[in-house]
């Protein structure tokens, strides 16, 4: 599992581990880039349950989700 940068507000940030709905209660998956304002980190290869897809699990990097919200 590897780390990739996202900036917030941005089309990059729009993964499924940055979404309300990937049941990741204690955001082990997400944190705060260092030193970097608005850009956030998050671990590739990490899957979880979505609640929106009756709870199948999905990767933290799956992007395209018409029913992403954004949690940060």
């Amino acid at each position: 599992m590897s780390k990739i940068a996202a900036r917030e507000g941005g089309s990059s940030i729009k993964k499924c581990a940055f979404c309300e709905y990937f049941y990741d209660p204690t955001n082990s998956v997400i944190s705060l880039k260092r030193g970097q304002k608005g850009v956030w980190e998050y671990e590739t290869g990490v899957k979880k349950p979505c609640r929106m897809r009756s709870n199948m699990e999905i990767a933290s990097q799956t992007t395209g989700c018409s029913k992403f919200v954004c949690k940060i």
